[in-house]
């Protein structure tokens, strides 16, 4: 199903960023990164607020982790990106 790839596109890029270890290990940075898969099942309205507002108030604070979630917004999150929320949530 559609949540799957895209799941699965997340965690490619969670790869990508060397951030696998983290979430494996369920660190703080990698229970933060898991709270971002619950993403997909929000109304595509409440996507932009929660991610900015409540996820971004906890993001840990790692480089590798600010590139994952630029991929996030400049992809999924803003009303521009290329899937934007209407889409996929």
């Amino acid at each position: 199903g559609c949540r799957f790839h895209l799941t699965q596109a997340w965690y490619r890029n969670v790869k990508k960023y060397g951030l696998a270890t983290e979430y494996q290990n369920n660190t703080s940075i990698g229970n933060w990164i898991q709270y971002t898969f619950g993403l997909i099942f929000l109304e595509p309205s409440e996507v932009s607020d929660c991610f900015t507002q409540d996820l971004m108030a906890e993001c840990p604070t790692d480089e590798k982790l600010v590139k994952y979630c630029y991929y996030l917004v400049e992809n999924y999150i803003s009303e521009d990106s290329v899937f934007s929320p209407t889409l996929w949530a």
